[in-house]
């Protein structure tokens, strides 16, 4: 099964900035100080375009991008073509259609725990210069929008592929009433490959 988790700000003095996020996500040392058996492979994105959002006159001081990562389980691989559609569904998730083709985002493949991850990485700016957040933290909210659309798109992924999903639901494929019902969703399901064995913006 796969498994998202979206990083977010929870607090006003924590900085989160695209140069940091890059260069943790591209570095050859882990989250435990340790060395990479396995370098990073970048799938989608410009890792320095996406450093440069920092230096953006309309980006604020605080609070500069977004993270997540997709993590799969180790005998859960894909090919490019499946790379390529699951990069498409979590753009169709965290980009809203209006602001498709103007919000950059990184991706980076890390291979070296054994199993795959997909990291990905958002800039709270379009290319435009105008403000985006994917998943905005707004007043009580405390990031449970972001761990609700985690959750939700942990269960896209593992209905689009095949496997096993972390939690039940009423539903055979996992999903809510109201992720079946979004249209670009049931595009992506129409089209969906199996293998063996929108939210808001500020």
């Amino acid at each position: 099964m796969a498994i998202v988790q979206i990083s977010i700000r929870q607090k006003e003095n924590k900085i989160k900035s695209c140069s940091g996020a890059v260069n943790y996500v591209l570095g050859m040392i882990d989250g435990n100080k340790e060395e990479r058996k396995v370098a990073p492979k970048t799938i989608l994105g410009d890792p320095q375009l996406i450093k440069d959002y920092d230096k953006h006159p309309n980006m604020g001081d605080k609070n500069k991008s977004t993270s997540g990562v997709i993590a799969f389980r180790d005998n859960e691989k894909l090919d490019k073509n499946q790379e390529n559609e699951l990069i498409d569904l979590l753009q169709k998730t965290a980009i809203p259609k209006e602001y498709r083709g103007k919000v950059d985002m990184l991706v980076v493949k890390h291979q070296d725990k054994g199993n795959t991850e997909y990291h990905f990485i958002i800039p709270h700016l379009t290319n435009e210069g105008e403000k985006f957040n994917p998943w905005p933290v707004i007043g009580r909210d405390r990031g449970k929008t972001a761990i609700k659309t985690g959750q939700a798109i942990t269960r896209l992924v593992n209905d689009t592929f095949g496997f096993e999903q972390v939690l039940r639901t009423r539903n055979s494929n996992g999903l809510t009433s109201a992720e079946r019902k979004m249209p670009d969703l049931q595009k992506t399901k129409k089209s969906q490959s199996k293998i063996p064995s929108h939210p808001q913006h500020s």
